[in-house]
């Protein structure tokens, strides 16, 4: 009897324990239940302003880089609204100063509108690279990025003057530059680089230089007129030309090839990163001991360029399937660009 007495006397204090806790656990839910109800407010709310009306403001920057909302997608990998913003804002820094006005061929600043077309284009492409560079194994290290910082900074003379012209054109520092200027410019160098190699990709092209050779083979018609007609780069105005060089300063298979030639001889097909070459020698310079130059070839060549990486990214895109969430603008797979579908909205919150 005292046990069970015991036994009642604390399920009773056990009772009167826990029935003050009800209460507050109903205000600790309502409580929780009301903060996500704002919370999915506000983001709503959120979505739409930067969506609809395109807000751009300090504090809206600051919120869309702890909140992710997407700007665009491709193939179900997205870049950021804050990504959006911010090379929004870089563009337009560098669009203030006349210098970058004429060397883009422009007299006035763009209007807002061209320039967010201009910035949700390049985010779309830079994803679609990042993508087809993964796909072929196409990676960029840091000691890449690095020794192609060397280089400009060689080029312009100290590391000082290089960050003051950064600073000047884009308002960023060095390591920001590395990330959004050398390490795409170096993803793409080496993309082109890869499908250059490629032959199923380069079929065309390949068949194309086959059908030059053998009209160099004919012996009918002048190379550098033949050059003059066809070639892809530059020396097309030059008959080909490539001025003269010595060992080392030109791909190691054109090296190779031009000087194993004799004066007046032509090469087979010369594959190199560009494309592929016929080579023909028009002068050779023996070394020189009182200037210690070494042997010199002057070389012009018929030239058909690998596939651009342009043209490639164009065939590659009309696969994928890219959105564009920002209001007024669209994703055009018949031209593999963003466009502004209607006026775009600058209103502010």
């Amino acid at each position: 009897m005292i046990s069970v007495a015991k036994n009642t006397a604390n399920s009773s204090g056990s009772k009167n324990n826990t029935a003050p806790l009800a209460p507050r656990r109903r205000v600790f839910i309502a409580f929780i239940v009301g903060l996500v109800i704002v919370l999915v407010l506000g983001l709503g709310t959120l979505t739409a302003g930067v969506y609809a009306a395109h807000w751009s403001s300090p504090v809206v920057k600051r919120i869309v880089r702890l909140v992710p909302i997407p700007a665009v997608s491709v193939n179900g990998r997205w870049r950021s609204y804050y990504d959006f913003l911010d090379a929004v804002g870089t563009l337009e820094y560098s669009f203030n100063q006349e210098a970058v006005r004429q060397a883009s061929g422009l007299t006035t600043k763009p209007p807002r509108p061209q320039i967010q077309t201009i910035v949700l284009d390049r985010l779309v492409k830079e994803e679609l690279v990042r993508q087809l560079a993964r796909r072929r194994g196409v990676t960029v290290s840091t000691a890449d990025i690095e020794a192609e910082m060397q280089k400009l900074i060689e080029q312009s003379g100290d590391a000082a003057t290089v960050t003051a012209q950064i600073k000047q054109l884009y308002n960023w520092d060095l390591a920001t530059f590395r990330q959004r200027v050398v390490e795409p410019y170096l993803l793409r160098q080496r993309l082109q680089e890869s499908i250059a190699a490629d032959e199923a990709i380069n079929k065309a092209e390949a068949e194309r230089a086959q059908q030059l050779l053998e009209r160099v083979e004919r012996g009918q018609e002048d190379f550098q007129a033949i050059a003059r007609e066809v070639n892809d780069d530059v020396t097309k105005g030059t008959g080909g030309d490539l001025g003269v060089f010595g060992r080392g300063e030109r791909e190691a298979a054109l090296d190779e090839a031009a000087f194993g030639l004799e004066v007046g001889r032509t090469s087979g097909i010369v594959r190199s990163r560009e494309g592929f070459h016929l080579l023909k020698v028009l002068e050779k310079i023996p070394a020189d001991e009182k200037t210690g130059d070494g042997e010199r070839v002057h070389v012009a060549h018929i030239f058909v360029s690998a596939k651009p990486l342009d043209q490639w990214l164009y065939e590659q895109a009309q696969q994928y399937d890219v959105t564009v969430f920002i209001t007024g603008f669209r994703w055009d797979r018949s031209t593999a660009q963003v466009i502004a579908a209607t006026g775009s909205a600058n209103a502010a919150p």
